[in-house]
């Protein structure tokens, strides 16, 4: 048994927030550090009979797409991420990072070109 905060967590955002149902099919994504909430979600979507689709990241992929990337990434979006943006029915995120400072470097102007690219999904 786990933190019984971030179980109730977890069941607020799936059951109030989003309202998941059976066969929803619902997107989960967060750092290495969200892991515990991440579980929780994960769990409580299964015990509604929706369909979680799990992805958790190392929190220097972030800096690394944003000092490598190239204009086309930037302004196009990755096509698999659209991909699953029009296939689900909600998307959770969860923003925790071990390093807050992991971003500082990037320039804010990339930032805003890909989160403008991925907003027209």
């Amino acid at each position: 048994m786990g933190d019984p905060r971030v179980e109730n967590l977890a069941r607020i955002l799936v059951k109030y927030s989003l309202g998941v149902k059976r066969g929803h099919v619902v997107d989960v994504r967060g750092s290495l550090a969200s892991e515990p909430l991440i579980s929780a979600i994960h769990e409580e979507l299964l015990r509604r009979s929706a369909f979680p689709s799990v992805r958790m990241t190392p929190d220097s992929l972030s800096s690394d797409f944003f000092n490598c990337a190239r204009p086309q990434q930037l302004d196009e979006g990755n096509p698999v991420d659209r991909a699953v943006a029009r296939a689900v029915d909600s998307t959770i995120r969860i923003y925790s990072q071990m390093n807050t400072r992991q971003l500082s470097s990037v320039d804010p102007k990339k930032q805003a070109r890909y989160t403008r690219a991925m907003q027209s999904v």
